[in-house]
C-alpha cells in the first residue's frame, strides 16, 4: 500500500480505524524506488484484527538492501508508542532526529525571533 496515508487528510478514518487494532510493524521504503518505471512509495503494514496493543515497530528504510531485506528492516527498526498517535497525521520519523529537533528548539532562538520579524529580505 501507498505510504501516503500516513500523512494525507484522506487516510484519517484509516489511521483511526488502525489504532482500534493490534498493529505490529510498518516497513516504509519512503522516496526508494522499487519499481522500475512508476514512482510509487511503498509500505507494508502488517496488523491483526484483535485488541490494540501500545507500541508498534517501525522501519523507515533509506536504502533498497535487496540482499539482506529482513537484516536491513531489522536495522532501523525502531518501536513507537501507540499512545502518541492519534487520528491526525502520523509524523514517522527517526527518534534521534526527533530527539534532536527537540533539543535545538529547546536550546537555540528562533531567527524570527532573533530578528523580531523583520526580515526585508533573503540571506
Amino acid at each position: 500500500m501507498p505510504n501516503k496515508w500516513l500523512q494525507a487528510g484522506y487516510g484519517k478514518e484509516l489511521r483511526a480505524y488502525f489504532l482500534s487494532k493490534r498493529l505490529e510493524r510498518l516497513v516504509d521504503f519512503g522516496d526508494i524506488q522499487i519499481f522500475e518505471g512508476a514512482t510509487t512509495y511503498p509500505c507494508i503494514f502488517i496488523g491483526r484484527n484483535a485488541e490494540p496493543t501500545n507500541q508498534l515497530a517501525v522501519s523507515v528504510l533509506k536504502a533498497a538492501d535487496a540482499q539482506d531485506f529482513n537484516q536491513n528492516v531489522k536495522n532501523t527498526e525502531e518501536v513507537f508508542d501507540l499512545s502518541k498517535f492519534s487520528s491526525d497525521t502520523w509524523v514517522i520519523s527517526s527518534q534521534k532526529e526527533k530527539a534532536l529537533l527537540e533539543r535545538l528548539s529547546a536550546n537555540n532562538q528562533t531567527l524570527k525571533k532573533f530578528i523580531d520579524g523583520e526580515a526585508y529580505r533573503g540571506v
